[in-house]
């Protein structure tokens, strides 16, 4: 549960009125916008937040892999077009 109205500031640093007179209103059961994405009040109306999701990063394609790749390449493209100009004479 978030405690703390700076977690929900926008990025200039400004907090939501919502968001402020919620916090004067109750100290507890105000959910952390970034675990779950949204919150409801006690009017039953909901506040979504963006959810930044889990960054992976690729790794390298190992060299044996691109000189495979440029074989298949070449194959795919130069093969057909051979056969299109031995088979128009």
């Amino acid at each position: 549960m978030a405690s703390d109205p700076e977690k929900f500031s926008v990025p200039g640093g400004l907090i939501p009125a919502e968001v402020e007179a919620r916090f004067k209103r109750t100290k507890d059961g105000f959910p952390d916008p970034k675990a779950t994405g949204s919150t409801v009040d006690q009017e039953g109306l909901t506040n979504n937040y963006a959810v930044d999701p889990e960054r992976s990063v690729a790794e390298a394609t190992p060299l044996k892999t691109k000189l495979w790749q440029a074989v298949a390449f070449a194959a795919v493209t130069w093969i057909p077009i051979s056969i299109a100009i031995i088979v128009s004479r």
